[in-house]
């Protein structure tokens, strides 16, 4: 949690090296911040950047393999998993229970659809740029369920959450809906993303926001906050500890 690295600066290390932590593949190497001090070590926000998620957002459909239309369910045998990586433009949904995976797209896109178990994580990505006529769906259930790495046009919702911990780091233009009662939650947000978590009951959550995404969430106990961009999130619950860092046009604020 602290770093003495500066003899004379008190160092938070913020909520992407602690996901550095959890993914161990992950390329997030950027995030301690000096509280009082004078550097700011953060993932630059670039214009090129931003046009790459709306381009994730829209482009998407303009080029590509276009489906045929008739709709298909893939049921496919997964081992067991706690983790997700998904990339491209999925709606998925991560139930708790035994083992399992179906995808439900364009008949002639599920051969174009990659899913695999590395570890202790399922990954899932595309590997040509697709046009389904409507769009991917993800359905998966795992007995735990502890982070998920999501990038493009990523959907996801896990309902019913338990456990001390859960983590994710998104990417894009993703949309994530967490719900149920953790411990703590890491969360790691870049460009256009969205988190909607204000039914997560949490102790503790560690988040971090680059570019403008919004957050909505609940937490008891503490809150640790670093802003960069135009950045929002919102806090329900009556946390002792709050700890926030801003730059740029970004906010924080309680709920009423």
């Amino acid at each position: 949690m602290w770093n003495d690295r500066c003899a004379n600066v008190i160092r938070y290390i913020v909520t992407p090296k602690r996901l550095a932590a959890h993914f161990p593949e992950s390329n997030v190497t950027c995030g301690s911040i000096i509280i009082g001090g004078g550097e700011i070590c953060m993932k630059k926000i670039t214009i090129v950047f931003l046009v790459a998620c709306v381009v994730l957002a829209t482009g998407c459909h303009l080029v590509g393999i276009r489906g045929n239309g008739h709709i298909k369910t893939d049921e496919r045998p997964v081992g067991p998993f706690a983790n997700i990586d998904a990339r491209g433009a999925f709606t998925i949904e991560w139930q708790s229970g035994a083992p399992s995976l179906r995808i439900t797209t364009d008949e002639n896109l599920l051969g174009y659809i990659d899913s695999d178990v590395s570890g202790d994580t399922l990954h899932l990505h595309t590997r040509e740029q697709i046009r389904p006529t409507h769009g991917v769906k993800v359905f998966i259930s795992s007995p735990t369920r502890t982070g998920a790495r999501i990038s493009g046009a990523v959907k996801l919702v896990a309902k019913q959450l338990t456990g001390s911990r859960f983590a994710l780091e998104s990417r894009g233009a993703s949309q994530v809906s967490l719900d149920g009662n953790i411990d703590e939650l890491l969360a790691d947000m870049t460009g256009a993303s969205e988190l909607t978590a204000n039914s997560l009951q949490t102790k503790t959550t560690e988040l971090s926001t680059t570019g403008a995404g919004d957050a909505e969430i609940a937490v008891a106990e503490t809150l640790k906050v670093v802003i960069t961009g135009a950045g929002k999130v919102k806090y329900s619950g009556n946390p002792g500890t709050v700890e926030k860092h801003i730059s740029g046009a970004g906010s924080i604020r309680k709920k009423d």
